[in-house]
C-alpha cells in the first residue's frame, strides 16, 4: 500500500528499505515544510508528508498494540492476527473464484477498483 501511495517501486527495493525510505522522506518533507523555500516544493512536501504520516502512525500503533497484547496474553496473542490473516487469505480466494481473471490475466481487487495482474 505504501508503495502505491508514494510512488515507490517495490521491484527495485525491498519492503524494509521502502519503510526506511518512507520515514526518511517524511522527515525530509517535514524539514522542508518547516524551513520553507520554493512554495511549489513546500506544497509537494506537505502533500507527501500528509500521505505518509498515516502509514507511519498505523505502523507505530500496531507495534504498540502487539507489544501490549504479548505482555498481557503471551504467545496466545498471536491467535488474533493469525486468524485475521487466514480470513483475509480465504476471502481472497473467494473473490478470485467468484470474479475470475479478465482479459490478459488482469482482474480487479474487490472493492477498490485497483487492477491486479495475475502472473
Amino acid at each position: 500500500m505504501w508503495a502505491r501511495r508514494t510512488g515507490t517501486n517495490h521491484d527495485e527495493i525491498g519492503v524494509v528499505d521502502a519503510g526506511s525510505v518512507g520515514v526518511t522522506r517524511f522527515a525530509t518533507d517535514v524539514d522542508k515544510v518547516l524551513i520553507g523555500g520554493d512554495p511549489v516544493d513546500v506544497a509537494k512536501a506537505r502533500n507527501r508528508a500528509a500521505r505518509t504520516l498515516p502509514v507511519i502512525l498505523g505502523f507505530a500503533v500496531g507495534c504498540g498494540i502487539g507489544a501490549a497484547s504479548e505482555a498481557a496474553f503471551g504467545l496466545s496473542s498471536l491467535a488474533l492476527p493469525a486468524g485475521l490473516a487466514l480470513l483475509a487469505f480465504a476471502m481472497g480466494f473467494a473473490v478470485e473464484a467468484h470474479s475470475g481473471a479478465g482479459r490478459n490475466g488482469v482482474s480487479h481487487v474487490a472493492g477498490c477498483g485497483v487492477p491486479r495482474v495475475d502472473y
